[in-house]
């Protein structure tokens, strides 16, 4: 997931760009809303963040410049204002979502996993977590990392993660991917294979299995 974040104030965009990329977002980050504006309409992100109030130009109008040269990626307002009225201005500009500051970095996550879910499913993607499955490109990626997976691994991430929360268990995943017939030893060989790419790439997921059912856990359980 490729991310742009507009912020002014230099301590506050360091440290938030540095835990963006910590979880995975490969992450550009400018100081204002002029080359944030430029960098939008140059780049292909999968979100935008900006902060409402900068020097040169403010988020507001850089989104209204995206809007109306067609861009239409998501775009997570930042703003220090605690009045409708400024939400309100935001979001018929064309923001998807707003964050008030100051706020909780669990917060802002979750909102930002939520508008990635969206933009991923419009180009053909599964997302969880930091994970990303591509099913053009056959990659698996986290950040800038990815590897590409066989076919049979694509057809296993891609019934895990189309699950979302829900676990599956081992007999649907063998009718889904393999057959009946499939030796069911072959499945727990794939999970091996497929754990051992998502801590390759620094996934904070890993798949687990437990009495016949797998799903997705986070690394730190």
């Amino acid at each position: 997931m490729k991310l742009l974040y507009a912020e002014d104030e230099k301590d506050l965009r360091r440290s938030l760009s540095r835990m963006l990329r910590k979880h995975g977002y490969e992450t550009d980050d400018v100081p204002n809303g002029k080359i944030a504006a430029q960098m939008g309409l140059a780049n292909d992100y999968d979100l935008m963040i900006f902060d409402i109030l900068m020097e040169e130009m403010s988020g507001i109008e850089a989104l209204k410049i995206l809007r109306e040269n067609g861009i239409k990626t998501p775009v997570l307002l930042l703003t220090a204002k605690d009045s409708i009225l400024d939400k309100i201005e935001g979001l018929d500009a064309g923001a998807n979502d707003y964050v008030t500051k100051p706020f909780s970095i669990g917060e802002l996550l979750a909102r930002i996993r939520v508008l990635t879910r969206e933009r991923a499913a419009e180009k053909g993607r599964f997302v969880c977590g930091n994970l990303v499955l591509d099913m053009e490109t056959s990659e698996l990626s986290v950040g800038s990392t990815s590897f590409k997976l066989s076919n049979k691994e694509i057809e296993v991430m891609k019934l895990l993660l189309g699950q979302k929360d829900q676990m599956v268990t081992t007999l649907k995943l063998k009718q889904k991917v393999w057959n009946v017939e499939t030796d069911e030893k072959i499945i727990p060989l794939y999970l091996s294979f497929l754990n051992k790419k998502l801590t390759l790439a620094g996934a904070d997921l890993k798949i687990a299995e437990k009495s016949g059912m797998i799903y997705f856990k986070q690394v730190s359980d």
